[in-house]
């Protein structure tokens, strides 16, 4: 991959749970991930074959689970910080000058773990994958989009 990435979609969770909804990764192999937690975070991850949770971020808001609520997820890479955005808001940053993210031959997946695991319940649009890390207000622009 490029030094920066763009990783963004709309989602609509309809419950709390580790839930995959895009992901090129498994716990064993490096690669990246948009995704659930159970705790009502959504995070990005970055090698965690390799880094385990080093590249892991965290929002600080919760996302809904009433299945009726949008809310646009973007994560960016820069060569330097990973960052993370919920409804075009910055969420949380973490200085990352060494990722080199993983590549594998995985399938990219959208709504589970390639094999099928930990599937999103919700529904999942607009799905977006850039070999650039996207400034502010090209994430605005996409949400508006």
């Amino acid at each position: 991959m490029e030094v920066g990435e763009s990783i963004a979609a709309w989602i609509r969770p309809e419950r709390a749970a580790t839930q995959y909804f895009i992901k090129k990764a498994r716990s064993s192999v490096d690669g990246y991930e948009l995704s659930l937690s159970s705790n009502g975070q959504v995070f990005v991850r970055f090698n965690q074959g390799s880094a385990g949770n080093d590249f892991k971020l965290l929002s600080l808001s919760p996302y809904p689970v009433d299945g009726q609520t949008w809310m646009h997820i973007a994560a960016t890479y820069d060569g330097l910080s990973i960052r993370l955005y919920v409804d075009g808001v910055l969420e949380s940053s973490l200085d990352a000058p060494a990722l080199q993210i993983g590549v594998n031959d995985l399938d990219l997946s959208l709504g589970a773990q390639d094999n099928g695991t930990k599937p999103f319940q919700g529904a999942l649009d607009q799905v977006h994958l850039f070999d650039v890390a996207l400034t502010h207000d090209e994430l605005l622009n996409l949400i508006g989009a």
